[in-house]
This record gives structure tokens, sequence and C-alpha cells, in this order.
């Protein structure tokens, strides 16, 4: 049966396509320009348009979300956009007395990995302050007596 328009085949490379005729059967290569094919190459018919398949590359389902729902919701759900991987951070906050200054420093002391929620990350964060409230006098540092602090932030991995 001959029917009277040309189908993408499939997208080849740098802006080309691979065409077909949907009366002879024959293929070509072609740019697509701003003018739709008139003609076909090898029989000479005059095409009434494209037919609108999808071509080999595209999975069924895909093409058929395309056609219900736009191609720009179909090409998110092909490559959905992922984010970044956030991590649990044991934060520490060290005072002490130098010179007459009060001397304050945030600094983290450890990232929890693998810890992927905040239940776990606070007991980690209450096993870090028992096992320093242990500790009295002075620091590795010698830096006279100090105090410190402790919270919870949570840091991307880029």
């Amino acid at each position: 049966m001959a029917i009277p328009k040309y189908r993408s085949v499939r997208y080849t490379d740098d802006g080309c396509y691979e065409y077909q005729c949907l009366s002879c059967y024959a293929t070509w290569e072609w740019r697509y320009s701003s003018q739709p094919l008139q003609y076909c190459l090898c029989c000479g018919i005059r095409f009434e348009g494209e037919h609108k398949c999808r071509d080999r590359e595209t999975p069924r389902w895909r093409f058929e979300y395309a056609q219900k729902y736009g191609d720009d919701v179909a090409w998110r759900i092909k490559f959905p956009v992922r984010r970044a991987t956030c991590f649990w951070a044991i934060e520490e906050k060290v005072i002490w007395v130098e010179d007459g200054r009060v001397i304050t420093d945030w600094h983290v002391s450890c990232v929890l990995r693998f810890v992927r929620n905040a239940r776990s990350a606070l007991l980690k964060l209450n096993e870090k302050r028992q096992e320093c409230d242990s500790e009295d006098g002075e620091d590795d540092w010698g830096r006279g007596p100090t105090e410190t602090f402790y919270r919870l932030t949570r840091i991307a991995n880029d």
C-alpha cells in the first residue's frame, strides 16, 4: 500500500536523520532544513507530510508518553535530575581565653557518611558529647581551660 508520506527512522549524527519513504520504502540520510521534504528522492512521489512515529532508539513507552504529555516531560523522565548527596556532620566549637580575648572556633569534627537519617545522627552526636564530657583539664594544644560545644549540620557532597 502506497502512503504519500515519509517517516524519520533514526538520528544518525551531527543533525542528520535517516528518513524512509512510505510509498517505495527506500531510505536516505538527510540534514533536515527549514523546508519539509516535498518529493521522494527515489520514486518521485509528492509527500503530504511526515508520518509521526517513533524512531528505533526511542522506547515505545517514552514515545507514547511524549505524545500524551509533551516531549519536554518525557525527556525529564529519561534523564532525571539527581540531587546532590548530603551527609550529616558534627561540628565542634571550642571556646578558650587567650591574652584576655575570648576565641571561638567552629569546625567540622567528623562527617557521618553512613548515617542517613536524623535519629541516627543525633545518637552519634550524643555519643560524641558524652565522650568529650569525661575529659577535664587542658587540651592538647596547651590553651588552658576550654569549653566545647557540638552541633549537627548537613553538608552536600559535590
